[in-house]
């Protein structure tokens, strides 16, 4: 599997093969593939350049900057798994799994039962991870699964699945007596946020054309089609529904910066900024009485009232924290009583560094046409 080509005017596209090794971790090796730009023409077979680049675990794309004349820098090294971890609100942790894995996204089932996850492993899947017999099961087989979300009765679980060319959200049973189901289709990336307490409207984030987020509802009675609740003028985001669906918190960059706001649900009505200093990934605690957000590596807690009026107070930190974070979607949960966070903690990563090569398609041994 390659991505992230580069052209240079040697007459080369370059582009990071991954390769899935042993031992916890991903690299992959750089080729060169030589190429006649003016007839956009393929003139040869791929040819290594060097191996052990750094490949991201999302992006699948090589750790790589590439001038045009062909000055090459790239990340050197192999990068550790990561670990399912609680952490406690004064951030002590513990390991979930004994299975070190590319975690991401994970979600607590609303009985708290069991957490379903992301596992990066040569394509994205989902997997169920059972809380009290600390075991990890495959729960679909799409290569392709993304950010999943859990139906407010438990019963099912859905997820993105991107294609080449366009996306779907799904949703499959939980304890996979079924196949998937498709729910929406878009050109673009769609994340499943939150559902109302009824189950019965969905609440979806949408990658827009132009880079833009926009968040929309989708009736899960009717045609599925998606509704925009905020305008996509600026960034919108990462919404998490209070636990009575009346409130939600959201990220925006109306200001210039990312901070968590809340607005009535579905409105209308005026808008609060709960974080004073830069904000994302906002959760609301299952009590109703806190929202949770991180602020660059510090978990953060603010106090609010949000009955039929909405009232914000005190904001303090809870703890510093390592664990992964994610720009566009929430990458932890938060346990029924709102004491344990569930998070994704990374591994150490193994002998990095960053190599600049100069010439390097002088050396090339290949063919071509």
């Amino acid at each position: 599997m390659g991505g992230n080509p580069h052209y240079v005017e040697q007459g080369y596209v370059t582009l990071g093969m991954i390769d899935a090794g042993s031992g916890g971790v991903v690299s992959g090796t750089l080729m060169a593939v030589p190429f006649n730009a003016e007839r956009l023409q393929v003139l040869g077979q791929r040819i290594p350049v060097t191996d052990s680049v750094q490949i991201g675990l999302n992006s699948r794309a090589a750790k790589l900057g590439i001038s045009r004349r062909g000055t090459l820098a790239f990340a050197s090294g192999t990068v550790g798994m990561s670990s399912l971890v609680a952490a406690t609100r004064t951030g002590t942790v513990r390991e979930l799994s004994a299975q070190p894995k590319f975690y991401a996204a994970p979600r607590l089932s609303p009985d708290g039962a069991r957490i379903a996850v992301v596992v990066n492993d040569v394509g994205t899947d989902i997997w169920m991870h059972d809380m009290a017999a600390r075991t990890l099961s495959r729960l679909t087989f799409d290569r392709s699964g993304q950010r999943p979300a859990w139906t407010p009765d438990g019963r099912r679980v859905v997820y993105e699945r991107r294609g080449s060319e366009s996306a779907d959200l799904a949703w499959i049973a939980a304890d996979g007596s079924s196949q998937a189901e498709s729910l929406t289709v878009a050109p673009q990336d769609q994340v499943v946020e939150s559902f109302t307490p009824d189950g019965r409207t969905m609440v979806i984030a949408e990658a827009l054309l132009g880079g833009k987020r926009s968040i929309s509802t989708v009736n899960m009675d009717s045609a599925r089609k998606p509704t925009s609740l905020l305008s996509s003028e600026t960034q919108n985001f990462s919404l998490s529904l209070s636990p009575d669906g009346h409130w939600m918190a959201y990220v925006s960059d109306e200001t210039g910066r990312l901070e968590v706001y809340v607005r009535p649900f579905p409105g209308p009505g005026g808008r609060w900024q709960i974080s004073k200093d830069g904000g994302n990934e906002p959760r609301w605690s299952p009590t109703g009485r806190e929202i949770f957000f991180r602020s660059g590596t510090a978990m953060m807690a603010a106090d609010v009232q949000a009955g039929t009026q909405f009232a914000s107070g005190a904001v303090r930190e809870l703890f510093r924290t390592t664990a992964a974070s994610s720009t566009f979607h929430t990458n932890y949960d938060v346990t029924r009583d709102g004491q344990t966070f569930i998070m994704v903690q990374p591994k150490a990563s193994n002998d990095q560094n960053v190599v600049i090569l100069l010439n390097w398609f002088e050396n090339l041994v290949g063919s071509r046409k």
